[in-house]
């Protein structure tokens, strides 16, 4: 056996691995009995077929299918033996199996770098502030306001506080339709600020049962070359639903404070002075030492900043009140 260890880069390394037939042959016998107690040829019963006419029918699908597995195991041994360190799941980029002669695989995998430490001393770092703004609050009062929301059924779009019910049908720019290109009952919230702005301004002052049209462009990369396709769909609204938000009462408050209000302005002023709080000085059970960033506090084991980015100010609220991470949003 054959083996080259090449580096790719600091972090990026390949092996590439070259097998006399001889040297796997035991392997492949190996695969000829396993199969052969699967395979069933007339004349003879399951388990039972002549290993020659196994060979004959079925020996280059079997020894292919076996190169892979091969290729695997040999590579997992060579890690063994020779003490390599893949940090990430190794990737099979090449085999090359000519049955009777040899196999070549080549694999790439990660390893950990080896980094060189510069002077680190005296340096000066900028801390990075976060600042709080009254959109920011404004936008996850609506939130949680929205998740209490009822809705009452409307015969026309008045404006963007409004869910609508559409089938969709991708069509061509002659109009033709795309076949098994139709979607429908489909829900869509006017008032997310995700949602395709052709399809917010198009349904304004539509009714039911109207329809409108609306581009939506996809831009990706294959590979190293861009890819851009542009979709055009027609749809027709089965439905239309007001969002009506709740009234802001002493109810409503402490369920989505968690009992830590009773007004909506204590509410509002309270989320104000936590989120402050968070970047001017260490919170109760917080550590600047245990967050991943080495500046931002966490509370009972989570980042604040970490739960506010990727879930919701309401969750960073929640955990803060509590000391728990709630499962789901309210």
């Amino acid at each position: 056996m054959e083996v080259k260890v090449n580096e790719i880069a600091k972090h990026q390394h390949e092996v590439e691995v070259t097998l006399k037939y001889d040297e796997i042959k035991p392997e492949i016998d190996d695969a000829y009995k396993k199969e052969r107690a699967k395979i069933s040829v007339d004349g003879f019963r399951k388990g039972k077929v002549p290993l020659h006419l196994i060979k004959k029918f079925y020996g280059e699908s079997i020894e292919y299918k076996a190169s892979e597995s091969i290729s695997n195991k040999k590579f997992w041994d060579i890690v063994e033996s020779d003490n390599l360190k893949p940090v990430s799941t190794p990737q099979l980029m090449d085999i090359d199996f000519v049955k009777g002669e040899k196999l070549f695989f080549k694999v790439r995998y990660e390893v950990k770098p080896i980094l060189e430490l510069k002077d680190y001393k005296n340096l000066v770092i900028e801390k990075p502030v976060f600042k709080v703004k009254d959109e920011d609050i404004e936008n996850e009062i609506t939130k949680i306001l929205k998740a209490h929301a009822t809705f009452e059924e409307a015969e026309k779009v008045e404006d963007a506080n409004c869910r609508i019910t559409v089938d969709l049908q991708r069509i061509k720019e002659d109009g033709t339709e795309f076949e098994g290109s139709r979607s429908e009952n489909m829900i869509v919230d006017l008032s997310e600020p995700t949602v395709n702005e052709e399809i917010k301004n198009n349904s304004i002052g539509k009714s039911v049962g109207e329809q409108f049209k609306f581009t939506f462009v996809d831009e990706h990369m294959h590979g190293e070359e861009a890819h851009r396709e542009e979709y055009i769909y027609n749809t027709e609204i089965k439905k239309i639903e007001k969002i009506v938000f709740p009234e802001t009462n002493e109810e409503l408050v402490k369920k989505i404070s968690n009992n830590q209000a009773t007004e909506f302005d204590q509410f509002k002023q309270q989320m104000q002075n936590i989120l402050k709080g968070m970047v001017r000085q260490p919170m109760r059970n917080a550590s600047h030492a245990s967050s991943s960033d080495g500046v931002t506090p966490r509370v009972y084991g989570y980042s604040l900043m970490d739960v506010m980015r990727n879930r919701s100010l309401t969750s960073a609220l929640i955990l803060y009140w509590t000391g728990e991470l709630p499962g789901n949003e309210f």
